[in-house]
């Protein structure tokens, strides 16, 4: 009998456009808009949370800074298992049109790959009397064959980032 081994995937944000990248950009017809590398930067006056905050870190400084929140994918490759995914993401951008992202990331990295989407972005709403975000789930490919596509789901945020800095306004 063989016995079968599981090679867990390990994804990182791609330094360079690859065939699975394209591919996810072609699904999202993205394809006349580059991805580009941009920096997370720590954030002074607020306490950015990772992963599932994204776009409520955005909000926070947009709302004491200005600029503008830019909606978005960012990704994620594994060489290994011929994995990719991305998700979607906000960022920030300057007046003067500095885009940074001002989401730690949970693994300590300090860039990620972005690719606008002018096309979609958050609602805010509510489920079962609670504050949601309307977004979207991960896109994943492995060995270029699609796992999960483009679908809206909603995510109500296990966070305190609502009250503490008055997001709660929004909703």
């Amino acid at each position: 009998m063989t016995k079968a081994t599981c090679t867990p995937v390990k994804p990182v944000p791609p330094k360079e456009i690859n065939t699975y990248v394209q591919a996810i950009q072609i699904h999202l017809g993205l394809v006349s808009h580059s991805p580009h590398i941009v920096s997370i930067e720590e954030q002074k006056g607020f306490d950015a949370e990772p992963d599932c905050c994204r776009h409520l870190n955005v909000w926070v400084k947009y709302l004491r800074e200005g600029g503008i929140p830019v909606f978005g994918w960012i990704f994620g490759y594994d060489e290994k298992t011929e994995f990719v995914e991305a998700q979607f993401h906000s960022v920030w951008q300057s007046e003067n049109g500095h885009i940074i992202d001002v989401t730690p990331r949970s693994d300590g990295g300090t860039f990620n790959m972005f690719l606008r989407d002018d096309s979609r972005q958050i609602i805010l709403t509510r489920h079962q009397g609670r504050p949601a975000i309307r977004t979207f789930d991960n896109i994943r490919l492995m060995n270029n064959r699609l796992i999960n596509g483009l679908q809206e789901i909603v995510v109500v945020p296990e966070t305190n980032m609502i009250k503490k800095y008055g997001l709660d306004a929004m909703w």
